[in-house]
């Protein structure tokens, strides 16, 4: 990426730096960031988990994650460390 590229929001059109602190990365878009700014983006992601749609959504990722194999070796490995900390 070139220094003091500048980029515009498509959401809020204004011109940020094109970097990582105002977008997020983006590995399908050739510029490599998101088209959205950090700002607008985390406004979006706030408002919709406080809607019924949202919060339905979020439960069931989390009811999904909460029965994989891949929680359950996370929640031993928690455990581990836990009985190693309390030794």
């Amino acid at each position: 990426m070139i220094k003091n590229m500048i980029k515009t929001c498509s959401k809020c059109k204004t011109e940020k730096p094109a970097t990582l602190e105002f977008f997020s990365a983006e590995k399908r878009i050739k510029s490599g960031l998101n088209s959205w700014c950090r700002d607008c983006r985390n406004n979006k992601v706030k408002d919709h988990h406080v809607t019924d749609n949202g919060k339905q959504q979020v439960a069931t990722a989390v009811s999904k994650y909460n029965g994989s194999a891949k929680h359950k070796i996370a929640r031993k490995r928690y455990e581990d460390k836990k009985k190693q900390i309390n030794k």
